[in-house]
């Protein structure tokens, strides 16, 4: 076996565990960030949720 390539392979997997890690640490951090939550975060949260518009524009129309 090629042991340069072996190295190399496995900084490559180094810094794909470094990129994990960085991204579980940021997930992890309890502050709040200011600003719009990425695409990724806000489509989590709203799985199971329906939109309310349908009761609002009901209860207009009643007045």
């Amino acid at each position: 076996m090629d042991y340069v390539k072996a190295v190399a392979e496995l900084r490559e997997y180094l810094a794909e565990l470094n990129a994990a890690i960085d991204a579980l640490d940021r997930l992890q951090s309890n502050t709040r960030r200011r600003g719009r939550p990425p695409a990724w975060m806000r489509d989590n949260k709203r799985t199971g949720r329906t939109k309310r518009t349908h009761f609002v524009t009901e209860i207009r129309s009643r007045r």
